[in-house]
């Protein structure tokens, strides 16, 4: 609850801003006062303040207004560090956003607030738990110039890949694919490439000898031949047009990332009946090894069988989507 809430609970009998701009505060000092979250029931200050406030409303001693500027200037310093916590999925790993520790100053508290508090994460909605409070103020959005994210998606965008818009939508960051795939051997296919985000980094592992990638779009294929040839990984790749849930070739493991429905998918939840693919027609002919790439609110309950679970996060902090595997 922010301080003017509080303070609506508290029956205070004066207008909170009004009157702690009497007593000396700024109206912009008051109204970031009021705007403060503060955990509830309201503690002793706060209680204090409203007492303080309410008596120099009604001819209080100076000493009360000063005694009220002091507590209310007092509610106002930041703390030099802030406990950050997370509520949502149990393999929802904190340190991926807070690598040295779950303390850390305001700032970077603040970050990851607004990164992660309300989004829907596998079937659940995230709650970020700051001790003590902080004003939170408005999000700043994250610009990243054009060139900047589609070298993200291509470290090689410069040398001439190709791509389209839904294509280039659906594309995985280079690194968050390399992450993906990591530690799959031997045949593996890629169900749904692309324009081959996946195909490139299966085929730049040591271990994988061949890829299979499959996809239904001749022209999006095609592009994700070429775009191989770029990273000199061509070889490696048999590119095939086909429907993978009724015909998949044998190989050792699966990737798969099956259509989320476009920029629009919901996202507060997904299951797996909503997706744009049949993933269980395709997991009953996939080998034991699977890796699949799914939306951040895809329901983790809706896919059956044992799987684990890991969210994607680049190198902004944002939360991009969940990787599910199965063996291997």
């Amino acid at each position: 609850m922010t301080l003017r809430q509080h303070f609506a609970d508290l029956a205070c009998p004066v207008d909170p801003g009004r009157a702690l701009v009497k007593v000396g505060l700024s109206r912009k000092h008051a109204d970031r006062l009021l705007a403060t979250p503060f955990p509830s029931p309201p503690d002793a200050s706060i209680r204090r303040l409203a007492e303080l406030l309410a008596e120099q409303a009604h001819g209080g001693l100076a000493r009360t207004a000063e005694e009220a500027r002091a507590l209310a200037l007092e509610l106002l310093v930041e703390p030099e560090r802030v406990r950050v916590q997370l509520e949502g999925p149990s393999w929802l790993d904190p340190g991926l956003w807070l690598p040295g520790g779950d303390t850390v100053t305001p700032g970077e508290a603040r970050r990851v607030h607004h990164l992660l508090h309300g989004r829907h994460v596998g079937g659940q909605r995230v709650q970020v738990l700051l001790d003590p409070p902080l004003r939170l103020g408005r999000r700043r959005p994250v610009r990243e110039d054009r060139r900047t994210r589609r070298r993200r998606l291509f470290s090689r965008w410069h040398e001439g890949v190709q791509w389209d818009e839904e294509g280039l939508w659906s594309a995985t960051p280079e690194a968050l694919a390399d992450e993906l795939v990591a530690g799959l051997s031997g045949v593996v296919v890629d169900a749904g490439c692309g324009l081959g985000s996946l195909a490139l980094a299966l085929a730049r592992l040591p271990d994988v000898e061949h890829v299979i990638a499959i996809d239904h779009h001749p022209e999006r294929l095609a592009m994700a031949r070429h775009n191989a040839r770029i990273y000199g990984v061509e070889a490696s790749i048999t590119f095939v047009r086909g429907d993978v849930t009724r015909e998949l070739p044998t190989a050792d493991a699966l990737v798969a990332d099956p259509p989320w429905g476009g920029r629009d998918y919901p996202r507060d939840r997904i299951s797996v009946d909503e997706l744009g693919l049949d993933l269980a027609a395709l997991l009953e002919r996939a080998p034991p090894t699977v890796r699949l790439k799914l939306p951040p609110s895809f329901v983790t309950a809706s896919l059956p069988g044992a799987w684990s679970w890991r969210p994607a996060v680049d190198v902004r902090g944002t939360l991009k989507f969940l990787v599910a595997r199965r063996g291997g």
